[in-house]
């Protein structure tokens, strides 16, 4: 059951970054269809899974969160900010509640329990449609004046339903979010009361369905009860066939997750391997004879495949520099409107590829370059305005690659860097280096110096005069560099050099007891 639970908790808060991205792509007011059915669908299968694994808190959440999206995808209310808000802030509630499930500290019910009473208030503003799910049996009646298509459902419980906490009312709730439901019952294979057995659900049910929305959506709904329930779909003849959602189209490449300690281990067999091959081909060269031939022939045969070896490990240890910017958007947003600052992110090369154990300590400084750039440089929108530039800020993160060197710019088109101010602040803390005369890049440079911080009020975004310093040395141990270039009303840009790859220094640290050892050894 563990490593059921294992992979339902990486999955699942893959899925919600995946929904927090899909999410922050729209703006209030222009919801993108595409997007809501992905997002809705990625909410449904984590509400599915932790079903299964008897989750039941995690379920009923994300089905409050399911239910306002339905609402939204079958355009019975707007996308509006308040509704994009509560879509986001549910989705730190239901990440907090996995992270509490995997670390043994229960489930976050305060913040959970909050954002419940707030997606059931913003659900009640529209009238619900669940309540057709509970209509009296008849004939179905369901106007086709205003739909593309009618579909023809036949659904009927497994014994294994209810002891799957699966519930049917639930499953009609959500599919009449998709269009006008009549649900009839068929009672036939309900025993005599005294055999009746309360925790088995003997019904089976004829669904009539008025919806646009593809057969894909619709078996979506019922996805995590395919095993305990029989399932026909029909679409009603002579009428048209509703597009298909091309993102289902498309299938994922096969892929296997891995953490970053395996492919060390693999590194470090690998290096002792190749450790081992050298030591064989010096003894090699001492032979003579017919033997020798074979041998020299044999050791560089497995040169050439330990070379091979050694890079097809080195490429599972790169992953593109893209997945690092993941959570900059959200960054972005939540910061601009808490400094009351409209800020654009793009980004450029996310396809770069960079080792794993590089990606993870470059998180954090590029995640304060971010917000440096966001605090200090980007002005307020009526300062900008009257200085001649447009109302929204502009911070870019491109990133390029060329002879085992990956270079990353993090820039802004603010104010630039206030180089009276920060060698005021400089000397007033008695920094040595701001008493002698420098040049502005020099002055510039100073940020860069433990303790210095030009805010004179601390917020949570920046303030405490730790960051840039961090930010360099955290740089430097990794093999690189950082440089900044900075305008007055233009902007401010830095540049940061690292290795691709990671060498032996850099692993070392995880692995020390092999690596370290081969490379003193060589």
């Amino acid at each position: 059951m563990e490593q059921f639970q294992a992979a339902f908790f990486d999955e699942s808060l893959e899925a919600l970054d995946a929904m927090e991205s899909g999410l922050l792509q729209m703006d209030a007011g222009d919801a993108n269809a595409d997007r809501i059915n992905t997002i809705f669908r990625l909410a449904h299968s984590i509400k599915g899974n932790a079903g299964m694994l008897g989750f039941t808190p995690v379920t009923s959440f994300t089905h409050l969160l399911e239910s306002l999206l339905a609402q939204v995808r079958a355009n019975q209310r707007g996308f509006t900010q308040p509704v994009a808000d509560a879509l986001l802030l549910a989705v730190d509630a239901l990440r907090n509640m996995m992270i509490d499930l995997r670390t043994g500290h229960g489930q976050a019910t305060l913040s959970s329990d909050v954002m419940r009473e707030q997606l059931l208030a913003l659900i009640s503003e529209v009238p619900a449609q669940a309540a057709a799910a509970h209509a009296p049996a008849s004939a179905p009646t369901c106007n086709t004046a205003n739909a593309t298509g009618q579909w023809l459902i036949g659904f009927s419980a497994r014994e294994s339903l209810l002891i799957a906490d699966i519930d049917p009312a639930q499953l009609f709730a959500d599919l009449s979010a998709l269009g006008p439901l009549q649900v009839t019952p068929d009672t036939s294979r309900l025993p005599a009361l005294a055999q009746l057995n309360p925790g088995v659900c003997h019904l089976s049910w004829e669904l009539h369905l008025q919806t646009d929305a593809p057969q894909d959506s619709i078996e979506l709904l019922f996805d995590w009860a395919e095993h305990h329930c029989d399932l026909v779909i029909k679409q009603l003849p002579a009428l048209v066939q509703a597009v298909p959602d091309p993102h289902t189209a498309e299938q994922d490449a096969a892929s296997v997750r891995m953490p970053l300690a395996k492919i060390d281990a693999v590194q470090v067999a690998l290096n002792r391997v190749t450790t081992a091959q050298a030591q064989l081909q010096s003894y090699a060269s001492d032979l003579t004879g017919g033997a020798a031939d074979g041998m020299h022939f044999g050791m560089t045969q497995l040169q050439l495949q330990l070379r091979q070896l050694q890079e097809e490990v080195r490429r599972l240890r790169m992953l593109p520099v893209g997945t690092l910017f993941g959570r900059f958007p959200r960054l972005v947003r939540d910061a601009g409107a808490l400094l009351g600052k409209q800020i654009r992110l793009t980004t450029g090369g996310n396809d770069t590829e960079l080792d794993r154990a590089i990606l993870e300590r470059l998180g954090d400084p590029l995640l304060h370059l971010v917000r440096n750039c966001i605090d200090h440089g980007i002005e307020l929108p009526q300062l900008r305005v009257a200085a001649g530039k447009p109302a929204e800020g502009h911070v870019h993160i491109e990133v390029a690659a060329s002879a085992g060197l990956v270079v990353i710019e993090v820039s802004d088109d603010g104010k630039g860097l206030d180089s009276n101010r920060i060698l005021d602040k400089a000397r007033a803390r008695g920094l040595s280096q701001a008493h002698a005369e420098l040049t502005e890049q020099q002055v510039h440079e100073l940020i860069f110096l433990p303790g210095l911080s030009t805010v004179d009020v601390a917020t949570d975004l920046s303030g405490r005069g730790v960051g840039m310093d961090v930010v360099r040395c955290n740089v430097e141990t990794l093999g690189g560099s950082i440089e900044l270039q900075s305008t007055a009303g233009k902007g401010t840009r830095f540049t940061l050099c690292l290795p691709i790859a990671v060498d032996g220094q850099i692993m070392g640290e995880s692995v020390a007891d092999g690596l370290l050892q081969l490379r003193h050894s060589a």
